[in-house]
C-alpha cells in the first residue's frame, strides 16, 4: 500500500515558529487544497518538526507534529516537498534525496549566514526561496506538484530546472 503524498515542514534544532505558525494559516490550506486537487488526491497531509519552538499547529491537514527524531531521511524522502529552515544539512539532505525544496530563511537569526547559500540555490534553480516566514506563500506560488519537474518526467528534484544548466567540471573546459 502506498502512502498518501504529504508537505515535510522542518526546522531543524532551533526554534522557528514564525515558519511553524505559517502552516495553520488559512493561506496555506488554501495552498494544500490546490495542490491535492493537482496531484489528484482527496487531501494533502502535513507532517511538521517543530524543533525548540512553543507553536504546535492545530489545523486538520497536520498529520503529526513533532520536536526532534534522529534521522529526518526516511521522512523527507517521502515527502512531495519539503519546506525547510536554510540550514545546510536540511537542504543538502532534501536535495540528495531528489526531493522539491522550498527553503525559507529564518531572518530572526543575528548572523544569518544562511540565506547566502539559500540564495545562491535559489538562483541555480535547485530550489524555492522564501527570505523570512512572512515570504512562504510567494515562494509556495511557484510550486506546483502536480507538475514535472525535470526532463526525465519525475515530479520530485529541482523547483526551477529549466535555470539549472549543468556545467563542465574544470577537466573539461577548454583552455583560454
Amino acid at each position: 500500500m502506498t502512502e498518501a503524498p504529504y508537505v515535510f515542514v522542518t526546522v531543524g534544532t532551533t526554534k522557528f515558529d514564525a515558519l511553524v505558525s505559517q502552516i495553520d494559516t488559512e493561506e496555506f490550506g488554501a495552498w494544500l487544497r490546490a495542490q491535492s486537487k493537482e496531484l489528484g488526491v482527496e487531501e494533502l497531509k502535513v507532517i511538521v518538526q517543530r524543533g525548540t519552538g512553543e507553536v504546535v499547529p492545530k489545523s486538520a491537514w497536520v498529520q503529526r507534529c513533532f520536536q526532534f527524531e534522529r534521522s529526518l531521511a526516511a521522512l523527507m524522502g517521502g515527502a512531495a516537498l519539503v519546506i525547510t529552515h536554510a540550514g545546510s544539512g536540511s537542504i543538502m539532505e532534501s536535495l540528495r534525496l531528489g526531493r522539491r525544496t522550498c527553503v525559507v530563511a529564518n531572518t530572526g537569526l543575528m548572523d544569518n549566514h544562511q540565506t547566502e547559500l539559500a540564495r545562491e540555490l535559489h538562483r541555480r534553480g535547485l530550489v524555492a526561496f522564501a527570505n523570512g516566514a512572512q515570504n512562504l506563500f510567494a515562494a509556495l506560488a511557484t510550486i506546483h506538484l502536480g507538475e514535472s519537474n525535470s526532463s526525465s518526467g519525475s515530479k520530485q528534484g529541482a523547483v526551477c530546472p529549466q535555470q539549472h544548466q549543468q556545467r563542465p567540471n574544470k577537466h573539461e573546459q577548454n583552455p583560454r
